[in-house]
């Protein structure tokens, strides 16, 4: 990933044909996917960065850049090189929202994308979008779509990822069981 961040293709190339699928691998497989299916350019950069400053609690920044993102995406859409791309940055920016606790602008973020998210076909990275609109929908106490949520999930073939939602699927149980008593 650190050459495709410095825009070395052939050499992001290279390392991610490395990764070999197994059942001990398939969760770096999985993730390596979207990279060596889209060149690095300068977008994918971005989202990295946003990305990283999202899961590091650098909320502000991340922020930010997403909404730069977000603004490039619009003016520039006859230019992107993956289609795809427009999920992981509406997720990214979705996912932000909810680590605000901003949780009903995070539901309205998801859901002005959901009903085109099984045109995604990276079922993987899909996977990832459906768990953290179910925690949402879950935050709200909306059980039967949290749920719904979680076993479109369950189409990716990724025993981690599936693991998750089993997880995800408890939690949610433990959630309804807690507010009934």
């Amino acid at each position: 990933m650190l050459a495709g961040l410095k825009f070395d293709q052939a050499s992001a190339d290279y390392y991610f044909g490395l990764i070999r699928y197994s059942q001990e691998t398939q969760y770096w497989y999985h993730i390596s996917r979207i990279y060596s299916k889209t060149p690095f350019d300068k977008t994918m950069r971005d989202y990295l960065i946003a990305e990283n400053h999202a899961y590091t609690f650098q909320t502000a920044l991340a922020i930010r850049e997403t909404e730069a993102l977000m603004k490039s995406l619009n003016e520039n859409q006859s230019t992107i090189l993956n289609r795809d791309f427009i999920f992981l940055v509406k997720d990214l920016e979705a996912r932000l929202a909810f680590q605000q606790g901003q949780v009903q602008k995070s539901k309205q973020l998801f859901e002005s994308f959901i009903t085109e998210l099984p045109k995604y076909e990276d079922e993987f990275q899909r996977a990832w979008i459906y768990i953290g609109y179910a925690r949402v929908l879950r935050e709200l106490e909306e059980w039967e779509g949290a749920l719904k949520a979680l076993k479109k999930a369950e189409a990716t073939s990724d025993e981690y990822t599936r693991l998750i939602i089993e997880r995800e699927k408890f939690i949610l149980k433990k959630s309804q069981l807690n507010l009934r008593s």
